[in-house]
């Protein structure tokens, strides 16, 4: 059946694997890999674990190796991976998109577009103190899972990368073309769409602890640090019709130029809010989360210097109460300020000799010096807890001038 070939639906699926666990291998930074020890009031550099106490608080010298009964100390971090697992990151990809072709110049898409992620590897702390009825900050470390004397009395963090972090994405995708016609193209395209994970970030290193709960990663499935709600960008590209006025003037200096334009409108990104209160007693205050009580949103139409002031409603957060060792805020449950940037660009090029060109550009990003709002601070207990400190770059003007051959 023929037809007149405007219209195509196409779609895709892809399954893509991540790097194997040789990459995190070399970043084990600790025992028994690696030992970094500290030395304090030390007399002497050429030894300075002279006069210091016997291991495994002073000098770990003479080492003498024992394969069945390995030295550790037990106040310094362990890092390794997840034993027995073979996991290797991976993420499934998959789109079904509709395009309609309008006249000669004129394209439209609309997309479904979503991906699905698995086994990523997020740092935890396998040895974190587990939390009881009768747990206190004074006996978190006899709390410690390891610190018994079949286990070795082990009394700090042992750093595990564990493939447990999950992610996923879904999002509508829209957008119109308009191709090269008449010295002018123009493409705008909006995106609805939503991103959810447990970890945000790849583990950077064996130190960095960011779940509320060391033994159940699932408590902090909430939307990605990542996430744009909503984005909507339009461009477009105008070459100036030549000028056949002016002579010399109009032909050279007014001829020939070339202008950009690019504007943004997005929401915010999501911030955490944290209730700044150990309340399991695991000796980490910073992944602590509150107890969400009322509406966190305030009503719209405020001021710009209302927003910054308060971005939201802070006495919708309280601390838990003694006895409740997490709250009941998910992660990253608001969505910051938004985005509004217009950037402009102008060019020409002038002849010189032969092949060589001299290229002008003229540059304007964030030309109508928008205050682009950064997150607030969502820290209970903070001075600014709410507050909003800080904001992108204001309008930024750039000359430059390159020669080309």
């Amino acid at each position: 059946m023929e037809g007149t070939g405007t219209t195509s639906l196409r779609g895709g699926y892809g399954l893509f694997y991540s790097s194997s666990q040789e990459t995190f291998i070399a970043n084990l930074e600790q025992q028994p890999f690696i030992f970094s020890a500290t030395v304090n009031n030390t007399t002497n550099y050429t030894n300075p674990y002279a006069g210091q106490p016997a291991w495994p608080n002073g000098s770990p010298f003479p080492y003498v190796f024992n394969a069945s009964n390995p030295t550790f100390s037990t106040s310094a971090s362990i890092s390794g991976l997840k034993p027995y697992t073979s996991a290797i990151p991976y993420v499934q990809e998959y789109n079904l998109t509709l395009e309609q072709q309008f006249g000669s110049n004129w394209v439209t898409r609309m997309s479904y577009v979503g991906n699905l992620g698995r086994r990523y590897y997020l740092a935890r702390d396998q040895n974190s103190p587990i939390y009881s009825a009768t747990a206190t900050e004074a006996n978190a470390v006899s709390r410690r899972p390891f610190n018994t004397p079949a286990l070795g009395n082990y009394r700090s963090d042992i750093n595990l990368l564990d493939p447990a972090g999950n992610s996923n994405y879904n999002s509508l995708q829209l957008s119109v073309t308009r191709n090269m016609d008449h010295g002018l193209s123009f493409q705008a395209s909006y995106v609805w769409s939503k991103a959810m994970d447990d970890v945000s970030l790849d583990p950077a290193g064996p130190a960095a602890y960011t779940l509320a709960n060391e033994y159940n990663v699932g408590m902090d499935y909430g939307r990605s640090t990542l996430d744009v709600p909503q984005r909507f960008v339009a461009s477009a590209l105008y070459q100036l019709p030549e000028v056949h006025r002016f002579g010399l003037f109009g032909k050279e200096a007014l001829s020939g130029w070339q202008v950009n334009g690019i504007e943004t409108l997005a929401t915010g990104n999501p911030f955490n809010v944290l209730s700044n209160v150990d309340s399991n007693f695991d000796t980490i205050a910073s992944t602590d989360r509150p107890d969400l009580i009322g509406n966190a949103s305030l009503p719209g139409g405020r001021s710009k210097v209302d927003k910054i002031r308060e971005f939201f409603n802070t006495t919708a957060f309280v601390a838990p109460p003694p006895g409740q060792p997490y709250g009941n805020s998910q992660r990253n449950p608001l969505i910051g300020p938004g985005t509004v940037e217009t950037d402009i660009s102008a060019f020409k090029r002038f002849a010189v000799y032969e092949r060589a060109n001299v290229l002008f550009r003229a540059e304007a990003f964030n030309l109508f010096n928008n205050t682009n709002l950064n997150n607030p601070n969502g820290t209970m207990g903070s001075p600014n807890f709410g507050v909003i400190t800080g904001a992108s770059d204001p309008r930024q003007l750039q000359l430059a001038l390159k020669v080309e051959f």
